[in-house]
Order: structure tokens, then sequence, then C-alpha cells
């Protein structure tokens, strides 16, 4: 019967591996978890009443929330997010100004194929929008365009390389939300533009992707612990008895 030998390298290599294995399969579990509650109140949020907001400050803590914003929004100081695709296509997202006595946040007007000129757009002003607010986690820095561009110009839209909206508000003449947040249309303003809270409201990565990502590693982990012990019986790693 094979005598259980461990190996001193091979046992604290399987330890670090084994570690590094259940702490991914635990930061995935973890980001399932909290993306599924995300994903569950959007679901119920999308079919909820509007709630009727007409100040900055009544929008705050609404995330995934449909909202029918009084205000003013504006043509002036919009910008453009590139690489944005639908459906298979390149385009850009458009977003302007709404702006409140006490502030603005930003509106997502739609969504327009690369093949249409940004400044060909026929972008139209309202006193009044429909839309799900929607709240980044995270935002990443588009720093060629934060160097190449100091405020934005009233008559011409800037693109941006990221959904860069902490330097974007930065650059707005108006009180902006804490958080980067984005009020993204649920209905068509503008002729040139497709609204949909489908394709900007869903997540990159689903609560299925990142449970199956942690799978996967508690997977490994288990793999890895069979390894060893195959090798500590002698099953691999052994050598051959040599004839006489």
């Amino acid at each position: 019967m094979p005598k259980f030998k461990p190996k001193l390298v091979p046992t604290l290599a399987t330890l670090v591996g084994f570690g590094l294995l259940i702490a991914l399969g635990t930061w995935q579990a973890q980001r399932y978890s909290w993306k599924l509650d995300i994903e569950e109140r959007r679901d119920q949020n999308m079919v909820s009443a509007p709630i009727e907001v007409s100040s900055l400050k009544e929008i705050k803590d609404l995330d995934y929330r449909k909202v029918h914003a009084k205000g003013k929004l504006l043509t002036e100081y919009s910008v453009f997010f590139k690489f944005r695709m639908i459906d298979g296509k390149s385009g850009y997202w458009v977003a302007s100004p709404m702006v409140f006595d006490d502030g603005a946040i930003l509106v997502q007007r739609g969504w327009s194929p690369i093949e249409q000129k940004p400044e060909n757009l026929d972008l139209k002003e309202a006193d009044s929008v429909e839309g799900l607010v929607y709240a980044l986690d995270r935002v990443i820095a588009d720093a060629d365009t934060r160097d190449a561009v100091k405020e934005l110009d009233k008559d011409t839209l800037q693109g941006w390389n990221t959904l860069d909206l902490d330097a974007v508000y930065e650059r707005l003449p108006f009180e902006r939300p804490q958080r980067p947040a984005l009020l993204v249309l649920d209905k068509n303003v503008d002729a040139d533009l497709v609204a949909s809270l489908e394709h900007i409201t869903q997540p990159y990565m689903t609560s299925e992707k990142h449970l199956g990502y942690s799978i996967t590693w508690y997977t490994l982990s288990v793999g890895l612990l069979m390894l060893w012990l195959a090798s500590c019986f002698g099953k691999i790693g052994g050598h051959a008895p040599r004839k006489r």
C-alpha cells in the first residue's frame, strides 16, 4: 500500500495556489451576490411608475429608479462617448445636461451609429424627460481627453474615449451629483438617436458570469488539492523502479 509522503516544495506551492484559488472564488462569489442584487433592483424598478423630480437633490439615492425629470435639457455642453455597441454595431452615446435650479445631471440621450457624424446630429431641447437614474460604480479615466479638453465647448460636441463622467462633470458650469450618474432616457427625444435602457444599463459582467467564474476557481482549487494528494502517495512525480 502506498505511503503518504508529502514533500516540502510541492506542499508549499500547493498551499499558496490553493489559497489563491479560494480567494479568487470567494471574490467572484461576493461579486455574484452584489451583481444579483443590482439586477433584481433594476428589473423591479424598470416596471415601476416614474417618480416626479425637479431638482438634483431629489435624484440622490434613486439608483435604477425611473424618474420624470422637469428642468431644462440643453443642447449646449453636449458630449459623446465613443466605442459603444448595440447589437454588434459600433457607435457612440450622446449626453447633455439636464439643468435644475440646484445643479444638473447628464442625460444619456441615446445611441447613434458611427456612420452618422456627431456634428450633424439634430439635438432638441426639452423641459421634461423620462428615464432611469444610472450611477456608475467605477469610472475609467480618459487621460488623453482630460489633458486635451480643459473646458467644454458650448457649440461643439466633445468626444470622450471612456465613460469618464467625473471629468465631464468637472468641466460643466453646474453643480453635479455626488456620484458619477446619468439619467438614461426611456423614450426618444431626438430623431437621430436611439434611446435604450436595456443596452445602457445592462451590466457588462452579469451575475451569471460571476457565478461561473466562482465555480471555476473553486473547481480548480479542488483539482490542485487532488494533484497534491496524488503526488504524496507517489501516483505522480515519482520515479519508476529500476529493473534488475
